[in-house]
Order: structure tokens, then sequence, then C-alpha cells
């Protein structure tokens, strides 16, 4: 519950310091919250930047809107296996957390998910290997414990992180984050 409340937190913060960003000194700002507090609108009334959050659940979601162009992060609980496709480890759980996923105008789509399982780094480092081929690989395992594969076809970037568990002694996690134009 703690992480919940520490996330809407954050996502209020970032919202509302993009909607401020563009505010000069002269410029008014109106917060609303309805009555169930699922729903929180910020409006910049000196550029007419919007920013809405919506709490529903396990998902919440932030759209910014600024002129005619809009951009909107989701924040899921859970993760749909099927967009991460044959990247998936064999046998890895989601951890808890979920996924992000978001579109803008000019920026496409994007999302990540962290995955955990009980092999090593080497073993599951050797699968990705394999899977990305054509990936430029970041081994940073002595300095910083991680290892990442990057690959950057025709309109998407996709990295792969995987370094041990801080929480989750004896475990290894699988970092799989992707941008699409």
């Amino acid at each position: 519950m703690a992480a919940k409340v520490r996330l809407l937190c954050g996502i209020i913060g970032i919202a509302f310091f993009i909607t401020l960003a563009g505010c000069s000194g002269s410029g008014k700002t109106d917060v609303s919250v309805d009555k169930d507090g699922k729903k929180i609108e910020i409006h910049n009334k000196a550029d007419g930047q919007n920013v809405d959050i919506k709490v529903d659940g396990n998902k919440q979601t932030v759209v910014i809107k600024d002129g005619n162009k809009t951009s909107t992060v989701k924040i899921n609980k859970g993760v749909d296996k099927k967009r991460y496709g044959d990247l998936l480890y064999p046998g890895a759980e989601v951890k808890d957390g979920g996924s992000v996923e978001g579109r803008g105008e000019e920026a496409g789509n994007f999302g990540g998910a962290v995955f955990i399982t009980s092999d090593s780094v080497d073993k599951v480092s050797a699968y990705y290997k394999k899977k990305m081929k054509d990936a430029m690989i970041m081994d940073q395992r002595a300095m910083t414990g991680v290892i990442t594969y990057m690959k950057h076809d025709k309109s998407k970037i996709t990295n792969v992180s995987i370094k041990k568990s801080d929480e989750d002694k004896g475990k290894t996690e699988i970092i799989i984050t992707f941008v699409e134009q």
C-alpha cells in the first residue's frame, strides 16, 4: 500500500511540475480532485496546458495536453506478456510493480517491465546473447553488476538489462524496455 501511495504522489508531483514548467509569474494554475480521489486535473491557464491523472484499481493514467499535442503514460499493475514476445526469459515471472506504457504524438510508444528468475545472471545473459544476435552488449558486471543488450531495428529500440536482484537474494532481475516510433 505504501508503494502505491508513493507512486501516486510521484505521478502527481511529476505532472504538477510538468504543468508548472511553462508557467510565467502571472499565470494561474487550477488543481481539482474528484470526490472519490480517482481523478486529478491540473490546468495551467497561462498556456492552456492540461494534465489529467486517473487512478482506477491497478492502473494509473497520466494524460498531458499541450496545445494540440497529447502524451499518455499508463502504469499498470500487471504485464501483457504477449507484448514482450520471444524476449521473455523461459520461466521468468513478473516482478511486483507491473509495467509502464506510453504514447506520445512525437515519441511513439514505450514500455517496460521487470521480470525475475532463479537462474544465474550468467545463464540469463547467455540466453539473451543468442536471442539478440545483433545487439550491442554493454557488460558492466565488474563495476555495476549489470549487463545490457541493446538492439535497434527499423522503428524499435529494445534494451534488456540483467542483474542480481537487490531485494530477492539468489534471484536475477531482467528489465526489458522498448521504444517504438
